[in-house]
């Protein structure tokens, strides 16, 4: 089974109204409470939700579990409660009694999953040829769908197991992504497309009332979540973009590191995801949050393992984050009761020239705890690092110089600490490849490409010949399957 991926450079220009105000919050810190590990081979965790006694469902391409989260050790497990081998699942939407599910398989529509004990039973699926369902919503006995450029699907659940379609907008959508609902209102996150607002008063007829455009909009709107009379959308690269329901003028934006996918709500505070981590933000007054909490997600052991958080979702207090190869489970909780370190380094991969030469960068402890740095270790004698360990308390930051003295030698450089979650940190170093090094010419080449359409939306091919945009900043999209 292929599963596509997107893996994206970002050049943003934020024409919103950006903010940087700093608001007084109270410090929160995410401690560390154990993980759930993928299944052996290539089985990423891409989507997660929350469940009453203490449960979750977690998601990848080899299918879905139900895990124990007090059972997830801090050192992980591949153990389940229960689990299925099926479908593509990006997303869950849950009951209120907890007895179905309704389970996103992306180019399959979405499939119900009934939930009896501990047991999983595939049910009914729902889909159309050639249309990617996205995220959905529960509001009441209404199922709510975005399904891209196909704009958005609604379902009557008074039986929940057999859902109907009753309703539908094909057109005036440029990528639907998710959508959420607050009384006779509909507000679609439409991708590169912004935010829409839909009048839903009457399922069969829905109608959309107002919108941006692809000149408009900012970022790429990917997830949305509504809360007393507020619209928080995960905006990609624009960061965090939050709106007085209704008023599309209202907007203001959030600085969020990397490309921010996913939000769910822990408590009062709100969460959202990243490609680099997790953040989360107390709700101040109108359109203001602010930020109290973070967790940078680096690569992880002795192999690098990935981790992005790309879908972030709650269990009470415990913040859940499917992680590509990790479920990762932290509770949030007022600062001055932390007690766990939180190594971190503001370098995670690097490329020396095949000549040899230095990275600099800093080690720090983002957490509320000592961290004991025991040692630090190198793939080789062409590396070398100028620290050896030692302890740094909460907030101190220590800079360090790696060295490369040249060679082809690649591979991983450890630092062993007592961070619960971290341990040992790895930074990939990489000297001469195969591939083009730093501070080599690139040869002339063209590829084709796909560039989306200001005015329809549509995605049309083209070419890209690096010789024609010399001196020009370029922003490449890579796509890979496999």
């Amino acid at each position: 089974m292929k599963i596509p991926m997107v893996l994206a450079i970002f050049l943003c220009v934020l024409s919103g109204a950006l903010t940087t105000d700093v608001l007084v919050g109270q410090a929160m810190t995410l401690e560390y409470m154990g993980r759930y590990d993928c299944q052996p081979g290539p089985d990423h965790l891409m989507g997660t939700v929350g469940l009453s006694g203490d449960r979750a469902l977690v998601g990848g391409n080899k299918g879905i579990a139900l895990v124990d989260l007090k059972a997830l050790p801090v050192n992980g497990t591949s153990s389940y409660l229960a689990r299925v081998s099926w479908g593509d699942p990006r997303d869950f939407t849950v009951t209120r009694d907890e007895k179905y599910v309704y389970v996103n398989t992306h180019k399959a529509g979405f499939t119900v999953m009934g939930i009896n004990g501990n047991s999983l039973v595939r049910g009914t699926s729902h889909g159309e040829t050639d249309v990617y369902y996205e995220k959905m919503c529960l509001d009441g006995n209404t199922l709510y769908v975005a399904a891209h450029s196909h704009g958005i699907r609604i379902f009557d659940v008074t039986q929940p197991s057999a859902p109907t379609l009753v309703g539908r907008i094909d057109k005036g959508f440029v990528d639907a992504f998710a959508i959420a609902v607050d009384g006779n209102q509909a507000y679609v996150a439409d991708g590169a497309g912004g935010l829409k607002i839909v009048d839903v008063t009457s399922r069969t007829a829905p109608k959309i009332l107002s919108g941006e455009t692809l000149a408009t909009a900012e970022g790429t709107y990917e997830d949305i979540t509504v809360k007393n009379g507020r619209v928080y959308v995960a905006a990609g690269g624009a960061g965090l973009a939050v709106y007085e329901a209704g008023k599309l003028a209202s907007r203001t934006l959030y600085p969020v590191e990397t490309c921010v996918e996913s939000i769910c709500w822990v408590g009062n505070h709100l969460a959202v995801g990243t490609i680099s981590g997790v953040a989360v933000f107390e709700i101040g007054t109108g359109t203001k949050v602010i930020r109290v909490a973070g967790e940078t997600v680096h690569r992880r052991g002795s192999n690098a393992s990935l981790r992005f958080a790309e879908d972030v979702s709650a269990a009470g207090n415990r913040l859940l984050v499917a992680a590509w190869n990790y479920l990762e489970v932290y509770e949030l909780k007022p600062a001055s009761q932390g007690t766990q370190p939180d190594i971190n380094c503001d370098v995670q991969r690097v490329r020396f020239l095949p000549t040899g030469g230095i990275c600099r960068a800093t080690l720090a402890n983002n957490g509320q705890g000592t961290l004991n740095i025991t040692s630090v270790s190198v793939p080789d004698s062409t590396y070398s690092v100028d620290y050896t360990g030692g302890t740094l308390a909460p907030g101190q930051k220590v800079p360090i110089v790696i060295t490369f003295h040249g060679g082809s030698a690649s591979g991983t450089i450890k630092f062993a600490s007592n961070d619960p979650d971290e341990n040992p940190l790895p930074i990939q170093v990489f000297g001469a490849t195969s591939f083009l090094d730093p501070g080599e010419s690139a040869p002339d080449f063209t590829i084709p490409t796909l560039k989306r359409d200001p005015g329809t939306g549509n995605l049309v091919q083209g070419s890209f010949t690096l010789s024609q945009h010399r001196g020009k900043a370029i922003w490449f999209n890579v796509y890979a399957s496999w």
